[in-house]
């Protein structure tokens, strides 16, 4: 190796054992600091000068997901309510809804509805099919009658039935109140516009949910917005299609 090689690396060596040494010393002194500190502190809690923190126990980590799912400690969110087993549904005012579903189902063929329901299951059409018929011909629910069977001097005798069970059973009646207050009102427009047992019933669903105490306003609200009631006329066709699809 030249001399001139030789120096350079020298030189180079002794730079990089500088270097480390300086870093030692500092590392030395900031330990020096810490211990220090370290002992002013301890000074101080033993002169009550400061007050030492209390350890915190940290929270555990939470486990997973899925572990807890199989270990039964958590289960998986609902993503469907069913509100067939809702309790308050059930037991309100008995025979209610019996009533209503038999009255339905009283149609008779001469209802739109009900009449081709009932032809589509004498064709031996399946249930869905003959509903579907009969609920796309008759259109929204209608609260009062327009025909020449029912009038002022003749009116429906399932209407007065419902009536007559909500006033003896039911706390309130002001919504079915409010529907004779219409059919008042028709009735001097025409002879034949009476209050029909599908406006009876629509009202006093109202005043079944409303004198429950169970229900609050938006929850009424929706119920009527989604057009739950409409169940119960559906219900009245699916009776009407297992009469007449089995008769020879």
């Amino acid at each position: 190796m030249s001399n001139a090689l030789y120096n350079t690396v020298a030189h180079v060596t002794d730079g990089i054992y500088e270097g480390i040494y300086m870093l030692i010393c500092i590392e030395l002194y900031l330990i020096s600091l810490w211990a220090l500190s370290l002992e002013e502190m301890f000074s101080q809690v033993e002169e009550e000068k400061i007050t030492p923190v209390k350890e915190i126990t940290p929270l555990p980590i939470p486990e997973d997901h899925n572990s807890a799912i199989k270990s039964g400690k958590v289960r998986a969110p609902t993503h469907i309510i069913s509100t067939i087993s809702d309790e308050r549904y059930v037991g309100n005012r008995p025979g209610h809804g019996s009533i209503c579903i038999m009255l339905c189902a009283d149609h008779g063929p001469c209802v739109s509805g009900s009449h081709n329901t009932i032809v589509t299951a004498r064709a031996q059409k399946d249930l869905i099919s003959s509903l579907v018929s009969g609920i796309v011909s008759d259109g929204v629910i209608k609260i009062l009658s327009a025909n020449n069977a029912t009038k002022r001097d003749n009116k429906e005798n399932r209407v007065e039935l419902v009536q007559k069970f909500a006033r003896t059973h039911f706390p309130s009646v002001k919504y079915m109140e409010y529907a004779v207050q219409v059919e008042t009102y028709t009735l001097s427009k025409a002879n034949n516009l009476v209050l029909n047992v599908d406006g009876a019933i629509g009202s006093l669903f109202l005043d079944l949910l409303a004198g429950s105490g169970m229900f609050t306003k938006q929850e009424i609200d929706e119920i009527v917005e989604i057009g739950y009631l409409n169940g119960l006329f559906v219900l009245a066709g699916t009776l009407h299609w297992s009469d007449w699809v089995s008769l020879n």
